[in-house]
């Protein structure tokens, strides 16, 4: 005669088919963490889209004049290079002071900062863009080559943002659920 099993009883189905207490935790922990790194990561980068797709609406035109134009090594000594720059722009008959070349300043090497500010020199007129609202938020070059890098990351941190919303949203019920009813109580067996 072969062996056969005994069927589980509904009680014993739906207790083991909840997560261990532990995994429940780990997921509500890692999914609130992921949830709460992909939303400040999404409202950085929509910031950063929203200052670079309408720039003609948000920053007037005005004429400044170069103080500096260099390029400077990363500070923490790593081979990266940045701009190094600083103009001195009018606005409403003051005088500001601005130190953005452009909005996407990465880090690059020093030849291509070098040839990309070959072309200013101390002492020359520029344009400068500069937000009438806050005037020491201005810049020099309106390069939007990162428009899709930056619809790319908002998307990616959307999709991290997606997994953690769902690690949490499977989590919580397993929390909320009352204790599977084993039959015991008080250490005594149900007669």
């Amino acid at each position: 005669m072969a062996y056969r099993p005994k069927a589980p009883t509904p009680e014993e189905t739906s207790s083991s088919g909840s997560a261990p207490l532990g995994v429940r935790l780990l997921a509500l922990l890692v999914g609130t963490v992921f949830l709460l790194m992909a939303g400040k990561s999404v409202v950085r980068d929509f910031r950063q889209y929203y200052k670079l797709t309408p720039l003609d609406e948000l920053y007037v035109a005005t004429p400044a004049t170069w103080l500096k134009v260099e390029v400077r090594r990363d500070a923490s000594g790593a081979a990266d290079f940045y701009p190094d720059v600083l103009f001195d722009a009018r606005v409403d008959g003051q005088s500001v002071w601005g130190w953005r070349l452009s909005f996407e300043e990465a880090p690059r090497d020093s030849a291509y900062w070098a040839a990309r500010l070959a072309g200013y020199k101390v002492g020359d007129t520029v344009t400068a863009f500069v937000n009438p609202r806050d005037p020491k938020d201005a810049f020099i070059e309106k390069k939007s080559e990162g428009v899709p890098r930056i619809v790319s990351k908002t998307m990616l941190g959307a999709a991290f943002g997606l997994f953690g919303a769902t690690l949490v949203v499977l989590s919580v019920p397993g929390f909320l659920r009352r204790p599977a009813d084993t039959g015991h109580k008080g250490g005594k067996p149900r007669a």
